[in-house]
């Protein structure tokens, strides 16, 4: 007997690794910075690694699954809270980018993670009443969205996040304590200004084509962030 295509293995895999990140991120306004980051980087790692070997999809419905501005909004701050200074960090987004080599964005753990979330929430709450038809719809909506903007995101959050693990003390119980993070020495928005001056002098703004960086709010990062 063949097995329905949305009840192959990779399928169910990837619907219990997005749960569980959703599921996370629902209860982030009750972690501290370095809680999170020890529950979110294996849960994000599993992620990614399921929706790699999800299944290509043909003469699926359209679905349109995201979770809108506002509910974005709303989330990214709850992430933001919780990662504070911690959330805001450095890319390096292409590595093969000869034009641009060595020209870094500015990226926030809360765009990531938030966008992340957005796109799969709605397909997880809706795929228990969907049919056959819809539940394809759902699964394609995910695999396009992985493939064209959510990949970029979570190997950004994982370098980001392991880096704060292996560099910076998270992992290690004698350098914190629920109440002390001071081993890292996070970007301020001053700095972070200063750097994304350099990176407008050379042309270069992130969120515009071409540049593959996150947009920010007028000003800069660290400026309209959502839990400003």
């Amino acid at each position: 007997m063949t097995t329905r295509l949305t009840d192959r293995r990779e399928v169910t895999e990837f619907r219990r690794a997005a749960q569980a990140f959703c599921d996370e991120i629902d209860v982030i306004s009750t972690r501290s910075a370095r809680a999170a980051v020890l529950t979110l980087f294996p849960l994000l790692a599993d992620f990614t690694a399921a929706a790699y070997r999800l299944p290509d999809i043909v003469n699926a419905p359209h679905t349109d699954g995201y979770i809108g501005y506002d509910r974005w909004w709303a989330v990214g701050g709850e992430i933001d809270r919780c990662f504070a200074e911690y959330g805001r960090y450095i890319l390096l987004f292409d590595p093969y980018d000869r034009e641009h080599s060595g020209v870094p964005v500015m990226s926030t753990l809360w765009d990531d993670l938030a966008s992340i979330y957005g796109h799969l929430a709605p397909g997880l709450s809706a795929w228990s009443a969907a049919d056959a038809a819809q539940r394809r719809g759902i699964l394609r909506a995910w695999k396009n969205s992985y493939e064209a903007d959510l990949s970029k995101h979570a190997v950004a959050a994982l370098s980001a996040m392991q880096s704060l693990l292996y560099h910076h003390g998270f992992s290690d119980d004698d350098l914190f304590s629920d109440s002390e993070y001071v081993k890292v020495d996070p970007l301020d928005s001053e700095e972070m200004e200063k750097r994304l001056t350099r990176i407008r002098a050379m042309g270069v703004r992130p969120g515009q084509p071409g540049s593959c960086g996150p947009c920010f709010p007028e000003g800069g990062p660290g400026r309209g962030s959502p839990s400003a």
